[in-house]
């Protein structure tokens, strides 16, 4: 296996700042959900450190296409090599089971082996219009420029994946690029960080900080320079991280939580329906912004759908994810556990499945006719459990308009067409019929649920754009 890098005294190297490994700051010891077991000691930036890492950013960058190209290739045969280190950081790091984590390795590797191909061409230009103004004519045209950096906020759950998606598309948009890793995933920054320096990544083009995001935000809030700021994570946040920017002139894009919901037909067929309510209830242990939350049944098939799926989920083993037997593995502490139940006994509804948590341990828990108003329903929650409850395709939408989290949906309804069901439902970003929206192509064409509100579906490439317009008068050629 490939060993990650050191310091001198033996501390995992989680920061590399602008081409050398830096990190005399706090130490830091996070656990792994799976036994309690140290992921390795590391040490955050320091003062110093952090306004080392913000000199470079009121500078250009210059890195041209086939730089990026060049990089992308490298970093891939790098990642490649670190296949063994990078499952077994998701594993320690996460909970998940093996073949979640295989899935993201997998999709780590494919990102950067494809990026080039799938991810990498750039959107074509505004066609110019032209109209004349006191006599005068003038051209408009759009034109994408960079932001200057993007300083990345990453999620504990899937930070290696989302680190190597935005590093690529940030550098090939022209950006400097700041990716802070959350403090429990040491092992994923050591990774990256290994990488970068094998791979060469281009001067001052990209740093990997381990710091409180806190203290990382408002030095950059500080500061002078053009900066995008991109959070990953929980929307209780956006509001104020929306408010910081405007009132520092800073720009922000929150990618925040998701409750996904699934619509049920009348004509659906009942063991492919309790399947993918199975799986995309309990895929990665719940915890991702797509895993289905709560499924809302035509009547008729209500009660086959409820039997199948309790005999289902009763046939669920929870445990270590080493074994291979295992379906549902740990979340990321007790207190997330207890939270999960929490939010399901004061639901109103019944549990008729499951209900019980041990340790950081929850097993897959059903509820049957949660209150509309329970927090379970309007917010979701991260873990493996699902609501159910029987209604009409029109009470479904009219309950959509509760959901505080619209990101994704989901329609099991052979022949129902996309467009409709995506005008039916407001501020769905992402809309899956007859399939699992747990399950997402690793170049999947949106964006997410910014804290403004809007949901513009996009390439990852596309948050890192600025569009200016140039409007320019035209000069009267010389006789």
């Amino acid at each position: 296996m490939e060993p990650l890098k050191l310091t001198s005294d033996g501390l995992l190297v989680t920061s590399w700042m602008w081409g050398k490994s830096a990190g005399s700051g706090a130490l830091n010891s996070a656990l792994s959900p799976l036994d309690g077991s140290p992921l390795g000691q590391t040490r955050q930036l320091d003062e110093r450190e952090l306004s080392e890492l913000l000199a470079p950013l009121g500078q250009p960058l210059s890195i041209s296409p086939q730089e990026v190209r060049a990089f992308a290739s490298r970093l891939y045969g790098e990642l490649e090599r670190l296949a063994a280190p990078i499952f077994e950081a998701l594993q320690r790091e996460t909970g998940f089971v093996r073949a979640d984590c295989a899935e993201l390795r997998d999709g780590i590797l494919l990102f950067a082996r494809d990026f080039c191909d799938e991810g990498f061409a750039p959107p074509g230009e505004p066609k110019p219009q032209f109209y004349a103004v006191e006599s005068e004519k003038r051209v408009v045209r759009n034109v994408a420029v960079p932001w200057g950096t993007i300083a990345i906020v990453l999620p504990a759950s899937a930070s290696l994946f989302l680190g190597v998606t935005c590093l690529l598309n940030a550098l090939a948009t022209g950006n400097r690029v700041i990716l802070r890793f959350p403090a429990a995933n040491p092992l994923s920054a050591a990774v990256l960080c290994h990488a970068l320096e094998r791979a060469q990544v281009p001067a001052k083009a990209a740093s990997i900080v381990m710091v409180p995001a806190k203290e990382l935000l408002g030095a950059i809030h500080a500061c002078s320079a053009s900066v995008l700021i991109h959070y990953l994570g929980s929307s209780r946040h956006a509001p104020s991280l929306v408010s910081q920017g405007f009132e520092n002139g800073k720009s922000v894009v929150v990618d925040g939580e998701g409750n996904s919901w699934v619509w049920v037909a009348s004509n659906a067929d009942v063991n492919s329906v309790v399947e993918t309510l199975t799986q995309g209830a309990i895929r990665y242990n719940g915890q991702t912004c797509t895993s289905i939350n709560g499924a809302v049944i035509h009547p008729t098939i209500y009660n086959a759908v409820r039997e199948a799926l309790i005999k289902r989920w009763n046939a669920l083993r929870t445990g270590p994810p080493s074994n291979e037997s295992v379906d549902v593995g740990p979340l990321g502490d007790a207190k997330q556990a207890q939270w999960c139940m929490e939010r399901i006994e004061t639901s109103g509804g019944q549990i008729v499945c499951g209900g019980s948590c041990e340790g950081n341990f929850l097993t897959p828990t059903l509820v049957e006719n949660p209150s509309e108003d329970s927090e379970l329903v309007t917010q979701g929650l991260f873990g493996p459990a699902l609501w159910i409850g029987h209604g009409t395709e029109e009470e479904f939408v009219r309950l959509w308009a509760r959901n505080h989290f619209p990101l994704c949906a989901g329609v099991l309804a052979p022949g129902a067409d996309g467009h409709s069901w995506g005008m039916r439902l407001g501020n769905a970003a992402r809309i899956v019929i007859n399939g699992d929206p747990s399950v997402e192509w690793t170049f999947e064409p949106w964006g997410g649920y910014p804290a403004s509100g809007n949901n513009p579906v996009s390439s990852w490439a596309d948050k890192y754009r600025r569009i200016v317009a140039i409007d320019e008068k035209i000069q009267k050629a010389n006789r």
